[in-house]
């Protein structure tokens, strides 16, 4: 065979090769870059559509993919809440608080206002029959007897937090006689 035989079969080889390895790429969308987020009590009103939501930072709204609207929680009408977040100590001071005809007892008076109540007076409610649903009191085992009453009814307590948590309100310190 000639010379150029074989270069017309070497470069029918080489189509014939090329044409059979075929590259396919794959596109897949690139993941969003993993979101680690504190647990930072900031809030924001964020928005995904036409949907607003509140989140409690800016970190965790990006996260969901949503888009800041401002800073603080979200409201019906789509203006901020006023007034900034309120942050309150544990402190146990009870006071007594009213909204409208509610009056509840709240563990200080930072707590009371944070809710929407106005303060009436410090100690528990009169009219409070023990604790909150889902509001449990933490009590300590300590021994100081204390006589406390609930309508008719006066019990001896081994103390004042225990008497409270049963909705019984401190009549006298020391036994029931």
């Amino acid at each position: 065979m000639s010379s150029d035989v074989h270069r017309v079969l070497a470069f029918v080889l080489v189509l014939v090769t090329a044409s059979a390895c075929t590259v396919a790429v794959e596109q897949h969308p690139v993941p969003a870059r993993a979101h680690a987020c504190t647990n930072e009590f900031a809030p924001v009103c964020a928005r995904r559509g036409s949907e607003l939501r509140t989140f409690t930072n800016s970190c965790l709204a990006r996260a969901s993919g949503f888009q800041l609207m401002y800073r603080g929680q979200c409201s019906v009408s789509g203006r901020p809440v006023p007034g900034p977040p309120v942050a309150c100590t544990r402190e146990f001071a009870p006071v007594c608080a009213r909204r409208g005809g509610q009056q509840r007892t709240f563990d200080n008076p930072c707590l009371a206002r944070a809710s929407g109540f106005q303060v009436v007076h410090r100690g528990q409610c009169r009219a409070s029959v023990g604790p909150l649903p889902n509001q449990p009191i933490a009590c300590t085992r300590e021994f100081a007897p204390v006589c406390a009453r609930r309508g008719n009814l006066s019990l001896t307590f081994d103390n004042s937090c225990l008497a409270r948590a049963h909705g019984f309100r401190l009549v006298h310190i020391g036994r029931c006689r």
